[in-house]
């Protein structure tokens, strides 16, 4: 071979290899997409909308939105009577939203020269009212025994409800976000069911914590009566104080983190009320600001879906009545019961998306959280797939008993299990 077809073979495979290197000109690259979820990571929060107007979400919140009221009404006929609900007492302007049925809840937002920013603070406002609702019954000096039993009774039922139904609105979104896969709304809450003692178990750990501190400080101020014992107490009030700042730690803990949990049990799969408690809580306390953040930008986010939810479902019962009213008449009122029926569960959509909005919105601060603080990719949630994908195929034996692996052709016939 001669040293030119020797430079020849040299520069075809200096070609080649120079082929296979990247090029180093940005100039001639082509920037086909944006991983925005890598380089924002906050911009997922703007799926809330989507998401939420979904229809097993909004079906799923539309359930739970009518189930809760029973609650409080059972409640109410259980441990109240009529001096309590026309009584001055913090119960008198909390009962009526609590009993309220969907289809007899105005819009949330339907005042038409609200400004912008009023309605996120709205949202906001109607968030943290709604959470004060439960505690303020129960701790309010002026409220009686069978007040505080109506709160309990009350908060154990929505607890009921909303652990499965909400919990499974959380399971679709973040399939449907961390993986972009489908989950229905049957399979969630058989999903979610399957796990209802965790997702118990995750906020009544800490609050079983809080009553025994509770009942030791308790304890303490009945011992007070006494005055040497209140002396010997005065001086280590310091130790009642940690008491009370660890209990509060507790409540704020329970009371911002508790979405989380249950999100973190229908996303992991051995999640149990330990690890959702320890996660909530550790999502909660680090970087809290950051936390606070995704709070405001998501309930501005949930305002706008608000407003598009309630424009259509108006517009499609103004439509509806006049396109029949042309047929019918325009003089003519809908009497029948059926057609009132159907227009108040479709009027309740409006009062159920919050419950849609608010699971949607902890289900992807779920995963925001999560990547900032444990490292964990957003897509890294439990699927069913991942237990297909792990299951080891049947082992069976032939007629000479050599064993192999079962495949769909072998019929009893043909092989036999190992176990036989």
């Amino acid at each position: 071979m001669t040293s030119n077809e020797l430079g020849d073979r040299d520069e075809t495979n200096g070609d080649s290899d120079r082929e296979d290197l990247p090029n180093p000109n940005p100039r001639d690259t082509t920037l086909k997409g944006v991983a925005w979820n890598e380089v924002l990571p906050w911009t997922l929060l703007f799926r809330v909308v989507p998401s939420s107007l979904s229809t097993s979400v909004l079906l799923l919140a539309l359930i739970g939105a009518w189930l809760t009221p029973v609650g409080w009404r059972t409640a109410a006929h259980l441990f109240l009577d009529d001096v309590d609900s026309n009584s001055p007492s913090v119960l008198g302007a909390t009962r009526g939203q609590l009993q309220a049925w969907p289809s007899g809840r105005p819009p949330v937002y339907q005042d038409e020269k609200l400004s912008v920013f009023a309605g996120p603070r709205r949202a906001l406002d109607s968030l943290a009212h709604a959470a004060m609702i439960p505690l303020t019954l129960v701790t309010s000096s002026s409220n009686s025994i069978e007040v505080c039993a109506y709160t309990v009774f009350g908060l154990l039922w929505s607890m009921m409800v909303w652990s499965i139904l909400g919990s499974a609105i959380a399971r679709i979104t973040l399939l449907r976000v961390g993986r972009n896969s489908r989950c229905g709304p049957l399979e969630a809450i058989s999903y979610c069911g399957r796990r209802c003692l965790s997702l118990w178990g995750a906020p009544l750990l800490p609050l079983t914590g809080v009553a025994l501190i509770a009942a030791g400080t308790a304890i303490v101020g009945v011992l007070m009566r006494i005055d040497v014992l209140a002396d010997v107490a005065a001086v280590g009030w310091i130790g009642l104080l940690v008491m009370g700042m660890l209990n509060s730690l507790l409540l704020v803990g329970v009371g911002v983190g508790w979405p989380l949990m249950w999100c973190c049990v229908a996303a992991e799969r051995d999640g149990d009320a330990f690890d959702a408690l320890s996660s909530a809580f550790a999502y909660v306390y680090q970087h809290f600001l950051r936390l606070v953040a995704y709070i405001v930008l998501v309930a501005a986010i949930a305002w706008i879906g608000s407003r598009i939810l309630d424009f259509f479902v108006s517009l499609s019962l103004k439509t509806t009545h006049l396109f029949v009213g042309w047929g019918t008449g325009l003089e003519r009122a809908p009497s029948s019961k059926a057609i009132v029926f159907w227009e108040q569960i479709w009027r309740s959509l409006s009062a159920a998306y919050p419950y849609a909005a608010f699971w949607t919105s902890a289900s992807i601060i779920y995963l925001l959280r999560r990547r900032e603080i444990d490292q964990t990719d957003f897509d890294q949630v439990h699927s069913s797939e991942d237990d297909d994908r792990l299951t080891l195929p049947a082992v069976a034996t032939d007629s000479q008993g050599v064993p192999k692996v079962e495949t769909s052709d072998d019929g009893p016939d043909n092989a036999k299990t190992e176990s036989e």
